[in-house]
């Protein structure tokens, strides 16, 4: 499964819509929950965070490549963070780890 490719931006109006490059709507944030509405403050936030969801994806695999330790030894901090670096790239693309 491959994503849209970036980049997004949020387009703020009555519903707020991600959009990709051509200004094809890839998702719609919502006031509305079970519970009621959330904060506009919130919502905005949370459109913000989806709308960059392609560039941090991408920064992360970039740095992962670039500063990876690779030495496998059971102790080493920077494997175990790139562990986790690669835990969480696979669950952003859906992929299971």
């Amino acid at each position: 499964m491959k994503h849209t490719p970036g980049p997004w931006r949020a387009d703020f109006g009555e519903a707020i819509r991600i959009k990709d490059a051509q200004g094809n709507t890839i998702c719609t944030v919502t006031h509305l929950t079970k519970a009621g509405r959330r904060k506009a403050s919130e919502v905005e936030a949370n459109a913000k965070l989806v709308a960059a969801a392609p560039e941090l994806l991408e920064d992360l695999e970039d740095r992962l490549s670039q500063t990876h330790c690779g030495c496998e030894h059971p102790a080493c901090r920077r494997c175990l963070d790139d562990s986790r670096t690669r835990a969480v790239i696979a669950n952003a693309k859906g992929e299971s780890t």
